[in-house]
């Protein structure tokens, strides 16, 4: 896969960086793009695009009853980081449907490639 620089990407860049958006789901809290980058497979364009959560994620731990959960868990327990981003990036999908939509990018062209969760400790 070969990387496009063009300006609709520098323009998607600024753009999406700049308009996070809240997401309602088993995660509440608020996405924000971080980085848009476009390859071409041959056919047509894909789209790699990563994310920043900042919020809180509903879930159990330890055979306990559910509750959101902040991301000092990545701290006081032991969690698969790689687990939870694939949550992360499953809840938020949806989302970033209707959001990559308004931008011009096809919905199912892209793909959330990192997630970063901002790490809030009391």
């Amino acid at each position: 896969m070969k990387m496009v620089k063009d300006t609709h990407i520098s323009y998607l860049n600024k753009v999406m960086t700049s308009y996070p958006f809240n997401v309602y789901d088993k995660i509440n809290g608020s996405l924000q793009v971080k980085k848009v980058r476009k390859y071409n497979e041959g056919g047509p364009h894909v789209y790699e695009i990563d994310i920043v959560f900042d919020g809180v994620i509903f879930a159990r731990l330890d055979n306990k009853y559910s509750e959101w959960l902040t991301s000092e868990i990545l701290v006081t327990h032991n969690i698969s980081k790689v687990k939870l981003n694939k949550i992360i990036r499953r809840c938020t999908e949806h989302a970033m449907r209707n959001y990559v939509d308004i931008f011009g990018i096809n919905q199912w062209s892209f793909i959330i490639k990192k997630v970063e969760w901002k790490l809030k400790l009391n």
